[in-house]
């Protein structure tokens, strides 16, 4: 990929898909590094369309790492496909992250449970948004120039 920065061009890298992932490199150092701080001081994470699979090891690592060295847990909010009637994968898989919250657990009963049936088929995020959009507007979404457009269709 070429990027111009001040009518220079400079090849960056791009990380491919797979489970070998290197951030030793600029950018990508400082955007890791970066993200290893934020993660230090943030209280709930929301996980949006990533399975935290395989190739996600580097992810992970970052985020158990952020765990231990805040001594408290992260609140890991799934904001993704819900089977119906089980738990997530992720909350399956990563027990050690004890703050991981499922859709249908989000704030008590932010997504409603007409909504939570849709998780599965529908747009994750899109159910979330207007869950989330309902319980801080209410009827103020409508006045919104870009969010009241997820409740038209």
């Amino acid at each position: 990929m070429d990027i111009e920065i001040y009518e220079k061009k400079k090849t960056i890298p791009i990380i491919p898909i797979g489970i070998n992932k290197n951030y030793l490199f600029p950018p990508y150092n400082f955007i890791w590094g970066k993200a290893f701080e934020i993660l230090i001081q943030c209280d709930t994470l929301r996980i949006i369309g990533c399975s935290l699979n395989q190739n996600d090891l580097g992810l992970i690592d970052l985020l158990f790492k952020a765990h231990m060295e805040r001594n408290k847990q992260i609140t890991m909010e799934i904001i993704d496909f819900q089977p119906q009637n089980s738990h997530h994968q992720i909350k399956a898989s990563y027990g050690f992250f004890p703050g991981i919250v499922e859709p249908k657990d989000i704030e008590g009963t932010l997504i409603a449970d007409e909504l939570i049936s849709n998780y599965e088929v529908g747009n994750p995020f899109k159910i979330w948004l207007i869950a989330k959009g309902n319980r801080i507007l209410d009827d103020e979404i409508f006045k919104t120039r870009y969010l009241k457009k997820c409740f038209d269709s």
